[in-house]
């Protein structure tokens, strides 16, 4: 810096490596330490089992693989933020009506949160973000997790009503053309679209799952969980069915090469089914 520089009324910005390089390591740090506080809580927690157990129980069984990198917890960040954004819109829309934030699901060793809930409607509410770059529909696979962990929570606290908002993390569509080797942007709102996509769910009040859905959980899922981790044999845990389609979440998954190791031999066919939530899957019916 000059002489010159430095004397007149100059307002100076530039990069500021040292402070980042120590927040980036104070985010990996806190949700470490989050996530190992959660694996030791021993509950089986609802987020945890909708999409893949395996995910949830390899740094349990593989300490040394339990620490998160940025960009899992970057995706962490962004799903709370959108959270976070949306409580105070439903809050203001049922500002008339009794509503209750991340209600304290617990029983026996089961916890779960949902993210809002209006009483006086009986509805669930799940608040996600996503990063898909094409547009949703109703038969999405990405929607499938979501729906199993509003379908847990619709079942467990006795409600009907489910609805599920899914907030784009990207506000536009890209398109790569293998002719021309280039990728063409498209804004929603050009297409009359929203960043948002919108689901519900209805559960009858004497479905017959609402009377097993207990059992299952602690009775069958729980136990195969803590058995895998206390004999270290995660071969008892099967292998998605998303795996074998070369699903984006499990290509891009932090324990792909941990996984890769471990051959599937759960040979108990209603234990696989249920671990694979088939109990849910197989009766979701979709109403276009």
């Amino acid at each position: 810096m000059t002489e010159q520089q430095e004397n007149d009324d100059s307002i100076f910005i530039e990069e500021d490596t040292e402070f980042g390089a120590e927040f980036v390591d104070s985010i990996i740090k806190y949700y470490d330490e989050s996530n190992r506080k959660r694996i030791a809580d021993g509950k089986l927690h609802i987020a945890d089992i909708t999409f893949c157990a395996r995910k949830q129980l390899i740094p349990q069984v593989f300490p040394s693989q339990a620490g998160v990198n940025v960009y899992t917890a970057s995706n962490f960040m962004r799903g709370s933020g959108a959270e976070s954004a949306m409580i105070p819109i439903l809050q203001y829309k049922y500002k008339n009506h009794e509503t209750e934030c991340q209600m304290d699901i617990a029983f026996d060793n089961i916890s779960g949160h949902p993210d809002f809930i209006n009483h006086d409607e009986g509805v669930v509410f799940e608040l996600k973000n996503t990063n898909a770059q094409g547009p949703l529909t109703i038969d999405s696979d990405n929607l499938k997790s979501y729906t199993r962990q509003v379908v847990y929570y619709m079942l467990l606290t006795g409600l009907e009503k489910g609805k599920v908002i899914v907030q784009y993390g990207l506000p536009f569509e890209m398109e790569y053309d293998l002719k021309t080797k280039q990728h063409t942007v498209t804004y929603r709102n050009k297409q009359k679209k929203i960043p948002f996509f919108f689901y519900k769910i209805s559960i009858p009040k004497d479905h017959p799952l609402r009377t097993k859905i207990k059992f299952i959980l602690n009775d069958l899922i729980r136990p195969a969980l803590v058995k895998a981790v206390k004999e270290r044999d995660l071969t008892i845990i099967p292998v998605l069915a998303e795996k074998k389609k070369r699903h984006w979440k499990c290509v891009t998954c932090e324990y792909k090469q941990y996984c890769d190791m471990l051959p599937d031999k759960q040979n108990d066919p209603e234990l696989r089914s249920f671990l694979l939530n088939e109990h849910i899957d197989n009766i979701v019916k979709i109403r276009k």
